[in-house]
């Protein structure tokens, strides 16, 4: 049933932000079960669906956006107590919205970390926020420790 073809439409539609389980219930698609076998035993099928998942982070980031811009439904009309028509904040909607983005945000992070992932750095500073300095007893401490721990991982004899 695999076919090239096949694997170009799954790959295409997942470019489009469609998940892979929404894809497999479509009638001419294989099962879960089998597109996962298919990833497991045939590498370019594999190479092909990981950058799908990666190029799939862009459309989830943009829907992101999106969603986040979109007030339209944030404002609901309802009948007061009078009668009369009023304006109340839809909170599910705005819960519904913000859960929706975060979901994305970091489906994104996951998926293409390279692009989306939070960038982490660590930096190193002695006295005063100047260099690390290594005394004499340090440097020595540090290479009697790699001796020991060489020493200790080698074959007897």
């Amino acid at each position: 049933m695999y076919s090239l073809a096949l694997q170009d439409e799954i790959v295409e539609r997942m470019c489009r932000g469609e998940t892979v389980t929404s894809i497999c219930e479509l009638e001419h698609m294989p099962t879960l079960v089998t597109l996962w076998r298919w990833n497991r035993d045939n590498p370019e099928f594999c190479k092909a669906l990981t950058q799908a998942r990666a190029d799939r982070a862009h459309v989830w980031a943009e829907q992101g956006i999106e969603i986040a811009d979109d007030g339209s439904r944030d404002i609901v009309i309802v009948k007061g107590r009078n009668g009369e028509d009023e304006e109340r904040v839809n909170h599910d909607h705005i819960q519904r919205s913000r859960l929706r983005v975060e979901t994305r945000m970091r489906l994104a992070e996951k998926h293409n970390p390279a692009v989306y992932g939070q960038k982490v750095q660590q930096e190193l500073t002695g006295k005063d926020g100047g260099p690390v300095e290594m005394s004499d007893v340090t440097e020595r401490e540090i290479a009697r420790r790699m001796a020991f721990a060489l020493m200790k991982g080698a074959p007897e004899g």
